[in-house]
């Protein structure tokens, strides 16, 4: 998911090293996890499209230009790229701009998986979402379908 904390209270503090997260669970558990995340996602797209909940503009205020940036990326640029196309061009610019061709066969799969695969599951839910909404983009409809078809309560 595409999650930014902003604290309002406390201190944070900066890592020298790298971490790495040698996550030992399945593919099967890692695409069952991203499903659901997918589902996730799409709200949050079809939230920025239809504008049916209402937003938190701390993050847009906050002082971490990265959180800024990154959601004025994901609003204004990445939101208006075509369906498919998104999943293409994000992919593009891990694997070969972002020099992930570099990590081998497991980077191969983990840029494909993430940089691809994942965001192309968002697009084709997002597609089948706006399918059964029929053009009824009223919030009710909205919070009605995700209810019914996802379990998700607004």
């Amino acid at each position: 998911m595409d999650e930014h904390i902003v604290l309002s209270d406390g201190d944070t503090m900066m890592f020298r090293e790298h971490l790495v997260d040698y996550n030992l669970n399945s593919i099967h558990w890692w695409v069952n996890k991203h499903n659901n995340y997918a589902i996730r996602e799409m709200v949050d797209l079809l939230n920025i499209k239809y504008g049916f909940i209402d937003s938190d503009g701390r993050l847009l205020q906050s002082e971490s230009s990265q959180a800024k940036r990154k959601r004025f990326l994901k609003e204004k640029v990445y939101a208006v790229i075509p369906p498919g196309g998104r999943a293409f061009m994000y992919f593009m610019y891990r694997y070969f701009l972002r020099f992930g061709f570099l990590d081998g066969y497991h980077g191969f799969v983990f840029h494909f998986m993430q940089g691809y695969w994942y965001r192309l599951l968002v697009d084709v839910n997002v597609k089948e979402f706006e399918q059964k909404l029929a053009g009824d983009n009223r919030r009710e409809k909205v919070v009605e379908l995700l209810k019914q078809d996802y379990n998700i309560a607004l």
